[in-house]
């Protein structure tokens, strides 16, 4: 489905599990949250997943400005435009 919805025709590749990879399948579940604090989805599955792809692609440029330091700079104290990023 992620897929399809980028353009990626090189497919799925299948590779070994690794050591740490204890769990043999994870389910996404709202479950707990419908029974805790009443939780209810109003967006379908697919509508959220070309919602988030779209939010991506408007904003790469400043998730990739944010992800990259240089050698020996700590990602707690890099600047960009001069200012220092809030860690939220």
């Amino acid at each position: 489905m992620i897929n399809e919805q980028v353009g990626n025709k090189a497919g799925i590749k299948f590779a070994e599990r690794r050591k740490w990879d204890t769990k043999s399948r994870l389910l996404a579940s709202v479950d707990r949250a419908r029974t805790l604090i009443g939780y209810e989805p109003h967006t379908p599955f697919e509508e959220g997943l070309k919602d988030a792809i779209s939010w991506f692609r408007e904003n790469w440029d400043g998730i990739q400005a944010a992800a990259s330091f240089g050698p020996g700079m700590s990602s707690a104290v890099r600047t960009t435009t001069g200012r220092r990023l809030e860690i939220i």
